[in-house]
């Protein structure tokens, strides 16, 4: 049977958390982001000039059996330093997969779904700047 605890604040259900696990608890907030839509793909033929570089082949399937680096390569080429439209949501669905990459001082996050056959690439920005 699950006990019902109720703390008085944010901090006091951490603390409680940490001494339960003996370890050091931290909550990071990312409310500052915004998100720059760089470039959305969808078209199956939208992918027809990527070559992945090992195996040669090309197109969408090629596009989704490479390597998240290339991938986010492949969509870089349309980052143009301009803005976009801008959201605070996050980009990317639940079933969609996500990959990380920094390029000199900036994040770009790309997401994608093969069994929907779309990608797209965002750049983070911080809100307050």
């Amino acid at each position: 049977m699950s006990e019902e605890l109720i703390f008085a604040s944010e901090e006091e259900a951490v603390q409680h958390l940490a001494d339960l696990t003996g370890k050091e608890i931290k909550i990071a907030a990312e409310n500052d982001k915004q998100y720059v839509e760089i470039i959305f793909l969808q078209q199956q033929d939208s992918f027809d000039d990527f070559t992945d570089q090992e195996t040669k082949e090309t197109g969408v399937d090629a596009f989704f059996n490479a390597s998240e680096d290339e991938m986010m390569d492949y969509l870089m080429q349309w980052e143009h330093g301009d803005n976009g439209e801008t959201r605070k949501e996050k980009p990317w669905g639940s079933s969609d997969s996500h990959f990380e990459k920094k390029f000199g001082d900036d994040v770009y996050i790309m997401s994608y779904n093969s069994g929907l056959g779309y990608a797209g690439l965002v750049r983070v920005e911080n809100a307050e700047e």
